[in-house]
């Protein structure tokens, strides 16, 4: 588990980040016995750095480490965990790190990427729509400044942008919005 600190994140000044970003991101990093590692990052808007980082060492870890990745079995790891931990928004997020970290793994194991494995696996689309994530300006900004933004990613093809009303000054909490 690793932590980027938000001073090693060039943020620009016109736009208000996200919340986590004062916190930083958390990743997990799953290695195998043969060196290849694959990793997964827990929704940061699921809890403190603190909280992930104590469910992911303390209680899920310690019912993988060591264990073939084939026979790791998410949901009974989640009946074992809910036993002793409240259920929470984190603890889902923390297994779908895990999960994506063993994807990882099964793609690079394969020399191929997660989409290819995926499709391997009965998805019919070959390519996955993404859109991107922005526009958060505060009341006291014209929705203006969020022109530039767009079309950028309009020139980079994604399929949408999101952007969010403006936030009021006083009700910067990502949980309050």
């Amino acid at each position: 588990v690793f932590v980027i600190k938000k001073n090693n994140i060039k943020i620009n000044n016109n736009f208000l980040g996200p919340s986590f970003f004062k916190e930083g991101f958390i990743f997990f990093r799953l290695i195998t016995n043969k060196e290849i590692f694959g990793l997964g990052e827990p929704n940061p808007y699921s809890g403190s750095i603190k909280e992930i980082k104590l469910i992911l060492l303390q209680h899920i870890l310690p019912l993988i480490k060591y264990k073939k990745i084939k026979f790791i079995n998410l949901e009974k790891i989640s009946l074992l965990i809910k036993k002793k931990i409240k259920n929470t928004p984190c603890l889902y997020s923390c297994f779908a790190a895990i999960s994506n970290a063993i994807y990882d793994i099964k793609a690079k194991k394969n020399n191929s990427s997660v989409t290819n494995l995926l499709q391997k696996n009965n998805f019919k689309k070959k390519a996955i729509d993404a859109y991107a994530s922005g526009g958060m300006i505060l009341e006291n900004q014209s929705y203006e400044i969020l022109i530039d933004e767009a079309l950028k990613y309009k020139e980079k093809q994604f399929v949408g942008w999101k952007f969010r009303p403006k936030l009021p000054l006083n009700f910067l909490s990502h949980e309050m919005r």
